[in-house]
């Protein structure tokens, strides 16, 4: 009698979960044999049992809606082993599609657009993939593979996991989608076909046929003016005279402006002190 008593007591706790350091971790009721499939942690600091360390959730309640809440697959997880091969393929990702031309991620970029590592405990991972197939208004729209997808959302979970919540601020900059009454130099000479965030005037220009020209004159955008050159303000001017003297199958015609006209885009488009880079 006394061994079919501890035998219910034991296969009760292992229904409705385990006490761990004192404290309910309900994921282990329903988890156990999973978590001893974990042998890739056994060389970490992070506890065998200490579910909620990476897969975020919630471990003190039974309740399946609440304990899974903003849950973190088993497949983004590596997020917190950073020297793992894994998320340094994530990063390379977030290098060559140079997000940081527009937000900060993992404490590095142009503050443009949101900051990526305020998106740890904030956003869903649904929420994350979403805002990659839907990109907003002047994000460049990169036609994400699944795995391209799940490689970046990666790279962001690595990049928020460590901040300090007292560091995190809300976004302060403001992007507006109508044109002003007297358009920016931008908009007259680019807008046609590029388009550009900027910190001081939001998002200028409408059409997508050319690149996005965020970020341009600082060192997280693409290093593509001639021969993986970075851009800076000497090349752009040049090629903005004449775009098929640096790339003679350029699309791009060049533009009838003199050096004070140039001038004038280029400060205003991509002023010096834009709050970038940092």
């Amino acid at each position: 009698m006394v061994v079919r008593i501890a035998f219910l007591i034991l296969l009760f706790a292992g229904l409705t979960g385990t006490a761990v350091g004192g404290e309910l971790n309900s994921c282990l009721g329903c988890h156990g044999r999973a978590v001893l499939t974990h042998t890739f942690v056994d060389d970490s600091s992070i506890a065998l049992t200490d579910c909620v360390a990476c897969h975020r959730g919630n471990a003190a309640t039974r309740r399946k809606d609440l304990a899974h809440f903003r849950l973190i697959e088993g497949r983004y997880c590596w997020y917190r082993f950073a020297d793992s091969a894994v998320v340094k393929q994530a990063t390379m990702k977030v290098n060559l599609f140079a997000c940081r031309r527009c937000h900060r991620q993992a404490k590095q970029g142009n503050a443009l657009a949101v900051d990526l590592d305020h998106l740890y405990g904030r956003r869903s991972i649904s929420e994350l993939d979403d805002a990659l197939t839907q990109p907003a208004y002047y994000m460049p729209d990169f036609q994400f593979s699944r795995e391209d997808r799940d490689l970046v959302i990666l790279a962001l979970l690595a990049g928020g996991v460590d901040q300090d919540v007292a560091e995190q601020q809300d976004v302060s900059i403001v992007h507006f989608e109508e044109a002003d009454a007297e358009p920016r130099p931008f908009e007259k000479h680019c807008g046609s076909c590029h388009r550009v965030l900027t910190a001081h005037a939001g998002g200028l220009g409408q059409a997508t046929v050319a690149p996005n020209l965020s970020g341009l004159l600082t060192p997280f955008y693409p290093q593509n003016f001639k021969e993986q050159q970075a851009w800076d303000a000497d090349g752009l001017s040049r090629w903005i005279k004449n775009p098929r003297q640096i790339r003679p199958l350029s699309p791009m015609p060049p533009l009838n402006l003199d050096d004070q006209q140039i001038r004038e885009l280029i400060d205003n488009s991509w002023p010096v002190s834009q709050g970038e880079p940092h």
